[in-house]
């Protein structure tokens, strides 16, 4: 009834009836089963399956390309039909059948059982997933666009149920062909090579000969003749007994002709052939004694390359195409090579490569695309550097310009007096101190930017953004930068020996230290507290919006975190600066030096400062602006004074 069924329904829509061809056996009646009697064609098809499943599946967004795990909702239901895709097997067991039935047939198929989702129109996702043996597959029926209808182990199913995976064969569109077939006569020759090497051994393991006499032997003397030489020469048990021969007989050796003498030697080549029909190399089943480690892994890599990595690329293809997206758009599955021993050394190769890039100033993400690396991209990775000292490229303009002025305020220090001389000579030795710890104190900022922007835009999507931890964020914050600020500290406090030429005892110096972290520290805190605050105004419009957590998530990363780079420089700058000085005028102050303001004297520098240059105060006095040096985190400090600041102080002899 269901065939009948199934014929009115093609006749409806204008299909034909296919000719359901009988499967013929791969070779023939010789050998019916080359999987469990040829070793090679066993051994090769054994090793794709096996290998192929090192490669293992994972799920990536389409918008930004990053991996979502089996514990998210959206993608859990698609995980668990993957991890047991039927009763009878797990995912391993299941993608080994699949890539075995590619090696050995060329295609297969995959049943779709379909869900009560599926029948209610509920959910698009299958209940089960079987793997079908090609060989009993036949189509029922075609139109113009493909199989309609296929046969699978005898029973009717429509093709939106089968998944077909096959390689292109141009003398038939809808099945493909073995390698098998080509291969039949080698096939049937090796058979028969192993035939005549199995008797060759029961025989002894001699060639064959003849006991002749003379005189004319009836049957039964023939027969007790042969009888009595197998009992005791047959065999490699009775091999190299003595022959002891009566009655005229005398033993002749039958030579080898040329036919058999070429049988032998194609014998000796067929079983290369038929791995190369397979694309397989000796090396990889260990037939060969002459291959190295390093060679070994080579041809495995090459073989990853040439012939699973495209089998596994065209499973991953058909189960997105027919099975994942109908579930779901939003992503897809992939298989990942991470932990493919053959690639291992590659990756290596690739991580080395990497870094001689890296230091040559290629961006992170450029490298990553360029080697296929696999990392996910980061926002910062898209910045060229500059080659000795990885300056960003954006910058190198900048600073560039600004060491042409700084050059052409210092040309003529010949002319100057010895006091100007002396002021140059303090603010270059500050400025490229400041130059490199705000280039470290902006990638300690940049990095805890990008990592704090991925919590609150979790904790966004989860609905958990009210509750953020903010103190644990800003020990986080602290962690990060004050180790630098200190060493920052401990600078300044050595520019100050340089130029006054004066030592203090160690222990001053670290309370001197301590006193300047402890008034940066409510600074840094302060740097939460602005992210703090913007991020609470998004979500309290949101909800008054009646926003999802979705795009609350997209307008808290538009708003807030989309500037994180130039503000993470900004602090970068201001906190070098006013750690350097910091510890220049905590030295100061227990000599009881004065101060003199120093600005950078190009364009860049703001007019206040520009109109304080050379202006002195005493050892613990302020300046006229408020501060008590350039960078000052004291509180109520106007952040136009501080912020970006790059001036710095000359201290006087008392």
């Amino acid at each position: 009834m269901l065939k009948n069924w199934f014929a009115r329904l093609f006749k409806k829509s204008g299909t034909q009836t296919a000719e359901a061809p009988v499967w013929h056996p791969l070779v023939g009646e010789s050998v019916k089963t080359p999987f469990s009697e040829i070793p090679e064609v066993y051994e090769s098809v054994l090793f794709i399956a096996s290998n192929a499943t090192q490669a293992e599946a994972g799920f990536f967004r389409f918008k930004d390309n990053a991996e979502v795990y089996c514990d998210d909702a959206a993608v859990r239901p698609l995980a668990d039909l993957l991890a047991r895709p039927n009763p009878q097997m797990d995912w391993n067991t299941f993608l080994e059948n699949i890539y075995g039935f590619l090696a050995y047939h060329r295609e297969v198929f995959i049943l779709k059982v379909p869900s009560r989702g599926q029948k209610a129109l509920t959910r698009n996702l299958p209940a089960q997933l079987w793997p079908v043996n090609p060989a009993k597959c036949t189509a029922l029926s075609y139109d113009s666009r493909g199989v309609r209808c296929w046969a699978l182990q005898g029973r009717a199913y429509p093709a939106e149920e089968v998944i077909h995976i096959r390689y292109f064969n141009p003398s038939d569109m809808f099945r493909s062909v073995s390698p098998l077939r080509p291969l039949a006569d080698l096939l049937q020759a090796n058979k028969a090579a192993m035939k005549s090497n199995r008797v060759f051994y029961e025989n002894n393991s001699q060639t064959p000969f003849v006991l002749a006499t003379d005189k004319n032997l009836t049957k039964e003397e023939m027969k007790n003749i042969q009888q009595a030489w197998n009992e005791a020469h047959k065999g490699p048990a009775n091999r190299g007994r003595t022959g002891f021969l009566s009655g005229g007989l005398k033993p002749y050796s039958l030579n080898t002709n040329s036919g058999t003498a070429d049988f032998v030697e194609n014998s000796k080549n067929t079983s290369e052939r038929i791995l190369a029909g397979l694309q397989m190399q000796k090396s990889l089943l260990n037939m060969t004694d002459t291959t190295n480690y390093a060679t070994y892994m080579g041809q495995l890599r090459t073989f990853w390359q040439n012939v699973i990595r495209p089998m596994v690329r065209k499973v991953e293809s058909a189960l997105n195409a027919q099975v994942v997206r109908p579930y779901t758009r939003e992503f897809e599955l992939r298989f990942k090579y991470d932990n493919v021993e053959a690639f291992a050394a590659d990756f290596g190769e690739k991580v080395n490569t990497a870094q001689k890039l890296a230091q040559m100033g290629w961006p992170l993400n450029a490298i990553n695309d360029r080697l296929n690396l696999g990392f996910e991209p980061v926002p910062w990775g898209d910045e060229w550097w500059i080659n000795f000292g990885l300056v960003p490229a954006t910058q190198a303009g900048s600073f560039g310009a600004a060491e042409e002025e700084r050059e052409k305020a210092c040309a003529c220090a010949r002319t100057k007096s010895a006091a100007d001389a002396r002021k140059e000579w303090v603010w270059k030795k500050f400025d490229r101190r400041q130059i490199q710890l705000e280039r470290l104190l902006a990638q300690k900022a940049g990095r805890f930017f990008m990592e704090q922007g991925s919590r609150l835009k979790r904790a966004a999507k989860n609905g958990t953004l009210d509750n953020f931890d903010w103190e644990k964020e800003d020990r986080s914050l602290e962690k990060m930068l004050l180790p630098v600020i200190s060493d920052a500290v401990w600078l300044g406090i050595n520019a100050g020996q340089e130029q006054l030429q004066k030592s203090i005892k160690d222990d001053a110096q670290a309370a001197a230290q301590r006193r300047y972290l402890g008034r940066v520290a409510g600074r840094i805190s302060g740097i939460n507290a602005t992210t703090r605050r913007e991020t609470e105004k998004v979500l309290t419009e949101g909800l008054t919006a009646g926003k999802s957590n979705e795009d609350i998530a997209r307008e808290l990363a538009d708003t807030v975190l989309a500037g994180f780079k130039t503000r993470a420089r900004l602090i970068a700058r201001t906190e070098s600066t006013g750690a350097l000085n910091g510890g220049t005028a905590e030295y100061g102050a227990e000599l009881g030096a004065d101060k003199t303001w120093l600005t950078a004297r190009d364009g860049q520098v703001r007019e206040s400062h520009a109109a304080m240059d050379g202006e002195t105060v005493g050892a613990n006095g302020v300046f006229s602006n408020g501060l008590a040096y350039p960078g000052d985190p004291a509180a109520g400090a106007a952040a136009e004074e501080v912020c970006n600041c790059r001036c710095t102080i000359l201290l006087g002899h008392k």
